[in-house]
């Protein structure tokens, strides 16, 4: 694999980019990549080069809520347009990337796999958004594969029912058990609604297992060796077995508290195109990184607020500037090619001053969708 000249040094706790030269592009991990995957990681490559135009925003529309399940009981995570609409109506902007969650699973609901893996109102969106020139960004906060067929699905194990046992990930890839037939189920739910969205030439970052390595979710905290081999056997599965070829495939390697870039569950440059971090803070110095950067495109892949002290879902304060966390960004990750808010209490709709987010979004720095242009983009480390 051609690596990225885009290197990154870390010296006691500071973090400084070389540009190295621009001889090689970048190859994606997936041998097959669409030509508009190749441009679209071309494009997320070249942006910290540039002097203007940067850094993509964007912005969580929701999660794949089931139609049956009522409002009130989804905490307003159903997707829908409403927290885009109005950072636009506020900043003149249409952030140039729209998130979703592709099952939300932190909620209790019968039939989890139609509750919270319902994508035809997703998909309907992202499809509209991708082709009015933004760009796409999956999720999933995946239920316990063996809550498959429960009333319930939860992704944090602290909600499990009481005495079971937190799951053993190696049986997710080992043929013959349980949990690798229901996981099975999953997977193909999720090549379901990422093969409609290659059908309609949507290029979809992919974030299968988010903040591996300091959360209370089902796949956190495991064995580096087994998580490894559970992400390399997604990838394997949707890549080479669904033939999902519209897929650039993000390792999100930090936790929420500015500890360290911990690379400690890192499957290998040839399963991963973008580093991304859990980004909730907007102060001090950076910290210094457990383990090496690899040589790949690195994004903000949450760019929250901590709801501190907890907030209802649908508190509405907008009194944080969110122009304090941006230029923090810009001083100490000046590599990052995107960042993703999230939505309700802990991103720019819920917490942010309007006039920080008309600064924000119309920053030098950043591309919005109206300056996107991945189509334009030469291929240099593949094929066109």
């Amino acid at each position: 694999m051609q690596k990225n000249p885009i290197a990154v040094a870390f010296f006691a706790g500071a973090m400084t980019v070389f540009n190295v030269g621009r001889t090689y592009g970048i190859e994606p991990a997936n041998p097959n990549a669409t030509p508009a995957a190749r441009k679209v990681l071309q494009l997320l490559y070249e942006l910290p080069s540039r002097k203007t135009n940067r850094i993509i925003s964007g912005h969580l529309a929701g999660g794949a809520v089931g139609p049956h399940v009522p409002d009130a009981k989804s905490s307003g995570y159903r997707f829908r347009m409403d927290e885009i609409n109005y950072i636009h109506k506020v900043s003149g902007q249409w952030v140039g990337m729209i998130g979703a969650d592709y099952c939300a699973g932190f909620f209790d609901y019968p039939n989890p796999l139609q509750s919270q893996m319902y994508y035809k109102e997703v998909n309907q969106g992202l499809i509209r958004y991708w082709k009015a020139g933004g760009l796409v960004v999956i999720t999933t906060h995946q239920f316990d594969p063996r809550e498959l067929h429960n009333d319930g699905g939860q992704c944090f194990v602290k909600q499990l029912p009481l005495g079971m046992e937190p799951l053993d990930i190696e049986k997710l890839y080992t043929p013959g058990t349980e949990e690798y037939d229901n996981f099975r189920v999953i997977m193909d739910r999720w090549a379901e609604g990422l093969r409609e969205l290659q059908d309609h030439g949507v290029v979809v970052l992919w974030r299968p297992y988010n903040e591996v390595t300091n959360s209370g979710k089902w796949w956190c905290r495991q064995p580096a060796e087994k998580f490894k081999k559970l992400y390399r056997y997604t990838f394997h599965y949707l890549t080479h077995v669904r033939e999902l070829n519209n897929l650039l495939w993000i390792y999100d390697a930090v936790d929420k508290s500015r500890n360290a870039l911990n690379l400690s569950h890192y499957p290998g440059d040839d399963y991963v195109d973008i580093v991304g971090i859990t980004m909730n803070w907007d102060s001090g110095k950076p910290a210094q990184p457990a383990h090496p950067y690899p040589e790949k495109v690195f994004a903000c892949v949450e760019f929250n607020v901590p709801a501190r002290p907890r907030l209802p879902w649908n508190t509405i304060r907008r009194n944080y500037d969110y122009m304090k966390k941006f230029n923090w960004l810009k001083r100490n990750i000046p590599c990052g090619s995107f960042f993703m808010s999230w939505d309700r209490v802990w991103g720019p709709y819920g917490r942010g001053t309007p006039a920080s987010l008309r600064k924000m979004y119309n920053d030098p720095w950043v591309m919005n969708r109206g300056e996107i242009n991945w189509k334009g983009t030469a291929i240099t480390g593949g094929q066109e």
